[in-house]
């Protein structure tokens, strides 16, 4: 009875492990390759963090969201040199998430030696509670695997290995089941059943496509400050948004003394970063965060040889210009401490807001409330508000203009 029981158990692992490898041996090739990823649409107030970038075949998001129904939309092209298809199956969740839904809009097939595009949506669909923000922020981060899958016939189904392992295994069950001379006949159907089996199993190549996302919800939202012109310390570049500034990297100038830390830089346009985030609704005063700009005084700096910077140079050649020379490199230039420059107006403009791709309402000289403030909306869309001036935050972030007494 022991030999009889041995014998059963032997024949159902032998079974299990012919099916199993059977169907899980064979792999894909790497001829499968994501080519591009690119956002193709978002709200308003979503912003990436870092670009969406692809390696292999997975794929890594870096979200910013502000509103509930926040979205980020990417197109990603697969590349397929592989010479048959493969389907993509339509059953790959993302792990859960009670505040981010994924969604996944993909095509059927993968064709071979072809490009195929798929979308992937991320969203802020569900309004987070306020015990979630840890220093005004909720940060996510989730993946999923999507599978692409080809059925192929069992020719491919073991590789010399696998196939040395089973012959053994059909080997041992033989014995086994001839010691038994009882029901030989039966015996040998089983054992030929059980050498079919990889003949009728259908073997998968399997590809896996990885999408990982890191997503991160904001409280609030900052009021930034645009800088027309001025100088800025090399070392505090990181409050500034410089995208859309011009700035002139050839100008080497230092206050006191040659190093990183006394370098100043001269830029046109440059975008101070609020740190502080306002609720929509919330009373903000425009002067709550001011940006340091500098000017220099060039009749007292020297070049690092000693010589005047202003010697020589012409009437039409101030400091600024001599800095933003493109044909006259400056090199070093070493100048006493540097002036402060004193912001007294600001500017609330339709042009700059969506020039440096800040979100702007049609009506947000009624809603913003400004006080203190001259309104030139309707014809100009501006608005000039005074150092005291206060405005009503929007449910976006505000892009301010300071200005220098008063020059418009």
């Amino acid at each position: 009875m022991e030999f009889l029981k041995c014998r059963k158990i032997l024949l159902c692992f032998s079974m299990i492990f012919v099916v199993f490898f059977s169907i899980t041996n064979v792999y894909a090739s790497g001829d499968v390759t994501i080519k591009s990823i690119d956002l193709v649409d978002k709200s308003i107030n979503t912003t990436e963090a870092s670009k969406a970038k692809a390696n292999g075949l997975s794929m890594d998001f870096d979200l910013k969201f502000k509103e509930v129904n926040d979205y980020a939309k990417y197109k990603i092209v697969v590349e397929n040199k592989d010479s048959k298809d493969y389907k993509i199956s339509v059953d790959s969740n993302f792990e859960n998430s009670k505040y981010i839904s994924y969604k996944y809009d993909n095509a059927d097939i993968l064709k071979a030696n072809s490009d195929t595009e798929f979308y992937v949506t991320v969203t802020y669909n569900k309004k987070l509670d306020e015990s979630n923000y840890v220093d005004g922020k909720y940060s996510e981060k989730n993946s999923a695997v999507l599978k692409l899958s080809d059925g192929v016939s069992n020719p491919k189904t073991f590789n010399n290995s696998w196939s040395l392992i089973v012959f053994v295994i059909m080997c041992v069950t033989l014995i086994f089941l001839f010691t038994n001379k009882k029901n030989r006949g039966m015996n040998v159907l089983i054992l030929f059943s059980l050498l079919s089996v990889p003949l009728f199993v259908k073997a998968i190549d399997y590809l896996k496509i990885t999408v990982n996302s890191n997503v991160v919800i904001e409280k609030g939202y900052s009021v930034d400050y645009s800088v027309m012109l001025g100088f800025i310390k090399a070392s505090e570049v990181d409050n500034y948004d410089l995208s859309h500034a011009d700035c002139d990297d050839n100008a080497k100038v230092y206050a006191g003394s040659i190093s990183e830390e006394n370098r100043y830089l001269y830029c046109e346009g440059i975008i101070y970063k609020g740190k502080k985030k306002y609720a929509p609704g919330e009373k903000v005063s425009v002067s709550n965060e001011k940006p340091v700009a500098y000017n220099f005084d060039f009749d007292n700096c020297k070049y690092s040889d000693g010589s005047s910077v202003m010697k020589g140079s012409s009437s039409e050649e101030d400091g600024i210009s001599l800095a933003m020379s493109s044909t006259k490199p400056i090199g070093d230039v070493i100048c006493s401490s540097p002036q402060k420059i004193g912001f007294d107006f600001y500017l609330y403009s339709r042009e700059i807001s969506n020039y440096a791709g800040y979100p702007i309402g049609k009506d947000d000289n009624i809603s913003m409330n400004f006080t203190n403030a001259s309104d030139n909306w309707q014809d100009d869309g501006e608005i000039f508000a005074d150092d005291n001036s206060t405005f009503v935050m929007p449910n976006h972030k505000v892009l301010l203009t300071v200005m220098k007494n008063g020059a418009q």
